[in-house]
């Protein structure tokens, strides 16, 4: 029987390659196939005499110790009952390449989805921690007061209100009607 050179892909992805006894090629993607590998290349090139195997031997990958090589299909048949049949071996690369696709498109999402899970569960985490943590906090208090200082004092005055704590937060220019003379009407804040 010809021997056919592979290179394959196992389950977990890893590259695997070496040569199986078949009759064509067909068969040769087929067995690989029922060893749980995806073919990615079966070439019907003569095998160098190294690399042939005898007839029944174990395949040299470590994924196949101990598990001697079928000498015909049925030696995999465990169930009698009917099987649909095989696709060809082409159909099912695409079959695979699809599946392999659409595996790598979800990877993106998966990520996405863990991380907002985890941020969720950081805010919770910092939310319950900030109610035992609460301390009220009490406002601050402030006192007012009203002043009109004369034009002549005005620089005066304000240093003084300044150095005792008390900060204008309004003021505007008025006339007296008593007077009809012009003054500053002031009103000023400090904490309590």
């Amino acid at each position: 029987m010809p021997q056919f050179r592979f290179s394959a892909t196992d389950k977990l992805g890893k590259r695997r390659s070496g040569s199986v006894e078949a009759a064509n090629r067909s068969e040769a993607a087929e067995l690989l196939a029922m060893r749980g590998l995806t073919p990615i290349t079966v070439d019907s090139d003569q095998v160098e005499e190294n690399l042939s195997e005898p007839e029944g031997a174990e395949i040299d990958d470590p994924v196949f110790q101990g598990i001697p090589e079928p000498q015909t299909l049925d030696d995999f048949v465990v169930d009698p009952a009917p099987t649909a049949p095989h696709p060809h071996p082409e159909a099912r690369q695409a079959t695979m390449a699809s599946t392999a696709e659409n595996t790598d498109r979800s990877r993106p999402i998966v990520w996405l989805l863990t991380a907002l899970v985890a941020m969720q569960g950081m805010l919770i985490v910092l939310q319950m921690l900030s109610l035992l943590i609460w301390v009220p906090i009490s406002p601050t208090q402030f006192e007012y007061r009203i002043e009109s200082p004369t034009d002549m004092s005005l620089e005066r005055q304000l240093s003084s209100w300044g150095a005792a704590g008390w900060e204008v937060v309004f003021a505007r220019r008025a006339k007296s009607s008593i007077t009809d003379e012009f003054s500053y009407e002031m009103i000023l804040k400090r904490e309590k």
